[in-house]
């Protein structure tokens, strides 16, 4: 099974499942952590890594929303079966080890997972009224090979770190971000007071519409999941200033945690740094 990691540090672990016939070979060092932060009083992320199906995640609860720590647990425990059931394998066939398949169909499998992941959260949340009205983000990458399939609801991001420049793979389900599409100049939706309000989330009554991406990576990339405890206090040059600077994953998942709380640490901070290797 996948770990649920909060306030401890792991160690990076490498993945390298053999080859077979008609599949690709997966060769990925991950680096995990996250952290309470400087100002919360406790830890609402979880962490969802799973070596062996090559399936990581980031899922960050809902601050100032009831049980937001219950919500991104359950998002991470559900996660694995969920996403086997929607692509039609078992458990052991996922990731790595998945047949070769149209692209479209693995992001379609992950669609499909995350709106039954919120399905899941709003009847998790029907059985205690105290967990009425819990919701979490999540980021989420799946590998088929060297293609990495992202998948996201909320404001948790996901980079791809290519040496010299880091793009932003995920656009926040945010009030900013829905302004702008909607024809309001940037600068006044980023200055609006709601502009970080959440239009989305897993475990939303009226439903969610995840974003999914195929991206095909080549060794020496670097994808990082992160929550908003990142970047909220680290601007995206200072991120990549660290990626550029911190060959290691776990050194560099370290120093990202570190500047967050340098900077303030003014929520949880998870970060799940894959580094892409040579298979």
């Amino acid at each position: 099974m996948g770990q649920d990691t909060r306030n401890r540090p792991e160690r990076s672990q490498e993945t390298e499942p053999s080859p077979t016939p008609d599949r690709e070979r997966c060769a990925l060092r991950v680096a995990v952590r996250t952290d309470q932060g400087r100002l919360r009083l406790r830890n609402e992320d979880a962490v969802l890594v799973d070596h062996e199906r090559c399936v990581f995640a980031v899922a960050d609860g809902m601050g100032g929303h009831p049980a937001g720590d219950v919500a991104s647990r359950v998002a991470v425990e559900h996660l694995p079966a969920l996403i086997a059931s929607a692509l039609g394998s078992p458990l052991d066939a996922v990731g790595a080890t998945l047949p070769k398949a149209a692209p479209g169909d693995v992001d379609a499998a992950l669609e499909r997972a995350l709106v039954e992941l919120n399905d899941v959260i709003l009847a998790e949340a029907a059985q205690d009224p105290d967990h009425v009205g819990m919701g979490t983000t999540v980021v989420l990458a799946l590998f088929t090979g060297l293609t990495a399939h992202v998948a996201h609801v909320g404001d948790s991001r996901a980079y791809l770190f290519r040496p010299g420049e880091l793009h932003q793979l995920t656009e926040d389900d945010s009030l900013a971000n829905a302004l702008i599409r909607g024809g309001v100049a940037p600068d006044d939706a980023r200055h609006h007071p709601y502009a970080e309000r959440l239009t989305q989330a897993v475990g939303t009554a009226g439903g969610i519409q995840p974003t999914v991406r195929g991206f095909e990576l080549s060794a020496g990339d670097r994808l990082l999941l992160c929550s908003d405890g990142l970047t909220r206090m680290l601007v995206d040059a200072r991120i990549g200033m660290i990626l550029a600077t911190e060959p290691d994953p776990e050194a560099a998942s370290q120093a990202l945690v570190d500047a967050a709380n340098h900077a303030g640490g003014e929520d949880n901070i998870s970060v799940v740094l894959i580094d892409v290797r040579d298979s």
